[in-house]
């Protein structure tokens, strides 16, 4: 499993018990750019990550490198007010359209730039045992996107 984005220390431990307890041989590796020297090194690296976890940013498109099938979990922030996401439906778009399935948990703090302070780490570890349950499993293209604790 792959992080992308900023989770806290202690969000990043949860998630690390939650591999343990699953005894299925899945690490978390947090993803840096300046891990791969090269975009042949970031392609080759992304073509054995399972699930993709991260903050709404930049990184997450990396999921195109991604093998169709795995999964992704996107953490949105919204409006301090809450009254708009900063996310949309772009990457939820791609990722459905490689058949994969997506996840997104909304941050419950935001600053005035949109930056992620705060999110439900139980919410995450929900969405995230879901997410690796779901993998490899077809939905087809362009499933409901997933708003919170459900997936209708």
């Amino acid at each position: 499993m792959c992080l992308a984005g900023l989770i806290c220390a202690a969000c990043r431990l949860e998630l690390e018990q939650l591999l343990q307890v699953r005894g299925k041989n899945e690490s978390l590796v947090n993803f840096r750019a300046s891990m791969f020297p090269t975009v042949q090194d970031t392609v080759k690296f992304f073509q054995d990550v399972k699930l993709m976890v991260g903050v709404h940013g930049g990184a997450l498109y990396n999921h195109a490198f991604m093998t169709p099938g795995t999964g992704l979990v996107e953490v949105c922030p919204y409006a301090p007010d809450g009254s708009k996401p900063r996310c949309g439906a772009a990457i939820w778009e791609q990722a459905s359209l490689m058949n994969m399935p997506f996840w997104h948990v909304a941050a419950t703090k935001t600053n005035s730039g949109y930056e992620v302070l705060e999110f439900d780490c139980g919410l995450l570890s929900k969405a995230v045992t879901e997410a690796l349950e779901a993998v490899g499993v077809a939905n087809g293209p362009l499933e409901h996107y997933y708003q919170g604790t459900s997936h209708n």
